[in-house]
């Protein structure tokens, strides 16, 4: 979906592990790592409490990223 360039739309990577973060295709200023203070980067290791816990702590971070959207599509990854 990236790639198609979608006029209009803006794409951003929220993850617990930094190096995910590292490669993905979105623009560094589009990635937010979440649940710093849990899992010191290293991600949540396919865990969905620790995700949660990290959503959580980051709130203020994905309120900020979301803000003024009309419309907003999750695609979720629960692996290690």
């Amino acid at each position: 979906m990236l790639e198609s360039l979608m006029k209009g739309a803006e794409f951003w990577t929220l993850n617990t592990d930094v190096q995910a973060m590292k490669v993905s295709l979105v623009f560094p200023e589009n990635c937010v790592q979440i649940g710093q203070q849990l899992d010191r980067g290293l991600g949540a290791g396919g865990n969905p409490v620790v995700g949660m816990n990290a959503a959580n702590q980051s709130k203020a971070a994905i309120e900020e990223a979301v803000h003024g959207a009309d419309m907003v599509f999750v695609a979720v990854c629960l692996s290690s």
